[in-house]
């Protein structure tokens, strides 16, 4: 007879790792301790962000040409937000070359006037308040600015106020950056996309600090209207600058066709009509067409000039290329 063999069943696995787990319990707990105190750390420095976001509708109708963006017009709005001429003055309205570091969800509660120079040294820095009065500390523990918690703060080559002092119960740490660094950190942190619609962008921006999220968005907002009104400004301007040109150019052509009919008007009280006959009886009623012509055209131009001034040169604008660009040669390199 053959020796007796035994299965390990579902029971007897149970009892073997209830055995190896008694044998190692330390470990088991420990691992399990570790685990839990880890957790509890990551949960404590956890930041919420919160999501801040704008839509913008750019105009129905360019303000020139008077015609409605398709895509592509739409992706050239696109490049002008997230252009330096439109970001940079959100980085200096909002002073965001000054940085919280450890505080960031109460940043906008913290600091208010803040204005920082482009060329500002890249430095650490922290506030804290002692007695009655806000003490700014450079890295190093040198003291760079002590006075009353409600007088403008001045560090090296940046300045700002405590917008809520008791916020100053605990120190504040916080970094500054110079402005390209400033820049460019918006840029990337900045979503900007079409919305739904071929004329609505929506612009979104995440931050710790609900009130700092919702600035940003609407700063650009602002921005972006500002650069879009300069241009329309500039384009206005090099409008008059060229109608002017045409029209001195005009009154000189209908001086020089006036002086030829009036040369004509002399000259044929003294010549004997029938020898000139029909050839002079030709140029003067062309000379006569091309003078009522030519005032017809100054008086346009005078109009067309008026009406840029008056109203910035959009609806005069749309008027001139509606009746034909021979009267501003150089209309369409001015949109």
């Amino acid at each position: 007879s053959g020796s007796p063999t035994f299965e390990r069943g579902p029971s007897r696995d149970l009892w073997y790792y209830l055995n190896a787990v008694k044998r190692r319990w330390w470990l088991v707990v420990s691992t399990a301790l570790i685990g839990l105190a880890a957790g509890w750390i990551i949960e404590q420095r956890r930041v919420d962000t919160f999501t801040a976001e704008v839509l913008l509708q750019v105009q129905n109708e360019d303000p020139l040409t008077g015609m409605r963006p398709g895509l592509f017009d739409l992706g050239s709005h696109l490049d002008i937000l997230r252009d330096r001429s439109v970001l940079g003055p959100v980085v200096d309205s909002l002073g965001i070359q000054v940085q919280v570091t450890d505080r960031q969800s109460v940043r906008t509660r913290l600091f208010s006037d803040v204005s920082t120079d482009h060329s500002v040294p890249r430095r650490r820095y922290s506030i804290e308040k002692v007695d009655t009065e806000a003490v700014l500390l450079a890295d190093d523990g040198s003291v760079l600015h002590r006075g009353p918690l409600t007088d403008m703060i001045e560090g090296p080559g940046f300045r700002l106020r405590i917008a809520e002092p008791v916020l100053l119960d605990e120190p504040v740490e916080f970094r500054v950056v110079d402005y390209d660094d400033a820049v460019d950190r918006l840029y990337r942190r900045l979503e900007i996309e079409q919305g739904t619609g071929i004329d609505v962008i929506r612009i979104r921006f995440s931050h710790p600090d609900p009130e700092g999220a919702a600035a940003v968005v609407n700063t650009v907002a602002r921005s972006y209207q500002d650069h879009r009104a300069r241009s329309a400004r500039q384009s206005a301007s090099r409008t008059r600058l060229a109608i002017a040109d045409q029209l001195v150019e005009l009154t000189d052509s209908l001086r020089a066709v006036e002086n030829l009919v009036l040369d004509y008007q002399q000259g044929a009280q003294l010549m004997d009509p029938e020898i000139e006959g029909n050839a002079l009886l030709a140029s003067f009623m062309q000379a006569e067409t091309e003078l009522q012509v030519l005032r017809f055209d100054e008086g346009l131009l005078e109009s067309l000039a008026i009406g840029v001034q008056n109203d910035g040169g959009a609806e005069s604008f749309q008027q001139l290329l509606a009746l034909g660009q021979g009267l501003v040669p150089a209309g369409p390199a001015l949109i």
